[in-house]
């Protein structure tokens, strides 16, 4: 009689895990798909001010410093729109790996090498955010005040708690998902004993 309710709640159980994952996978690509239309409008509008302006103030704020799209270079616009872009791009490959994983566990796939490859690409865009995101200020802070006279040249380096973050949970994920494979191996392992 135990193990009838103990089926029952599992399945219970595993009925949510995949109710949850099969919303969840249409959720993100949702997000994802917004997300790819943000990186075409930033790009747009910094790429071409007339785009920036119909959207409110056609400023970028960079180490607390305001620059006017207008008033920067073309070339200036050009990086800096790659350099905002990158960063949504990571978002977006960052999301589409959790719609994969999502989709895995939607289907009751835990362990297998796809949704293992899944979590350990996870983690290692979270770092690449997490480190996009500490590099990109300086490098934008300086691209943005070059063509200033000497002494007005801006280096601005700042270190926030949200790339921190993203640093080291990037890394628990990239832990956890060797750790899963090692887990799934010794399962294949004991398998092959019995």
């Amino acid at each position: 009689m135990q193990n009838i309710s103990q089926d029952a709640e599992r399945l219970k159980r595993l009925s949510r895990i995949q109710a949850v994952a099969g919303f969840m996978k249409w959720a993100v690509t949702a997000a994802a798909l917004i997300l790819l239309a943000a990186a075409a409008l930033v790009a747009l509008g910094i790429v071409i001010p007339d785009v920036a302006e119909f959207f409110g103030e056609p400023a970028i704020d960079i180490g607390g410093k305001q620059y006017l799209i207008r008033d920067l270079e073309t070339v200036q616009r050009f990086i800096f729109a790659m350099i905002s872009t990158i960063a949504l791009v990571i978002l977006v490959a960052i999301s589409w790996q959790v719609r994969q994983l999502f989709s895995r566990f939607s289907q009751m796939d835990f362990f297998s090498a796809a949704t293992l490859s899944h979590i350990l690409s996870l983690g290692r865009l979270l770092v690449a955010l997490g480190a996009y995101d500490f590099l990109s200020t300086p490098v934008a802070s300086v691209l943005m005040s070059w063509h200033f006279p000497a002494g007005q040249r801006a280096l601005s380096i700042s270190i926030e708690g949200g790339e921190t973050f993203l640093m080291i949970f990037g890394t628990v994920i990239i832990l956890f998902g060797w750790i899963l494979r090692e887990a799934a191996s010794i399962s294949e392992e004991n398998k092959l004993f019995i």
